[in-house]
C-alpha cells in the first residue's frame, strides 16, 4: 500500500506492476477454490477479522472510484495503479470469507427481500 500511495503522489515513482496485479488473481483463485461457492449476496460480517476485511475493501473501492476520476481529469494515474486498485477490492472480499473459512465462521447472507418485509399490523 506504501507504494501503490507513492506510484499515485510520486511522478517519476512506479513500483507496482502487472506483476502486483498478477499475483493478487492467483491468490484469489486459489483462495476462491478452498470456499464454498457462493449463492447468496455476502454481507460483511462473520468474524472480527473477516468485518474489518470487508471494510478494508469498502475504502478500496472508495479509492479506486477517486483515482478513476482524477485519472480521468489529469492523466497521471499510471494504468497500473489503477488495475491493481480494481483487483484490490476482490482481493479483500475473497481474503474476509477465507478468513472466516479459517476461523469456522460462517458467512453472513443475505436474505431474500421477502423475509425482510414487515408483518402486516
Amino acid at each position: 500500500m506504501y507504494e501503490l500511495q507513492a506510484d499515485l503522489v510520486v511522478k517519476r515513482h512506479h513500483t507496482i506492476t502487472l506483476a502486483e496485479v498478477t499475483y493478487m488473481e492467483e491468490q484469489i483463485d486459489a483462495w476462491t477454490e478452498e470456499l464454498p461457492e457462493m449463492k447468496e449476496f455476502i454481507l460483511p460480517g462473520g468474524s472480527k477479522t473477516s468485518a474489518n476485511l470487508q471494510y478494508a475493501r469498502a475504502l478500496a473501492r472508495t479509492s479506486e472510484r477517486v483515482c478513476v476520476l482524477y485519472a480521468d481529469e489529469s492523466g497521471e494515474v499510471k494504468s497500473d495503479s489503477l488495475k491493481y486498485l480494481n483487483r484490490l477490492s476482490d482481493y479483500l472480499f475473497v481474503m474476509a470469507r477465507y478468513a472466516n473459512l479459517l476461523e469456522g465462521v460462517a458467512d453472513v447472507k443475505s436474505k431474500p427481500a421477502r423475509s425482510r418485509r414487515r408483518p402486516k399490523k
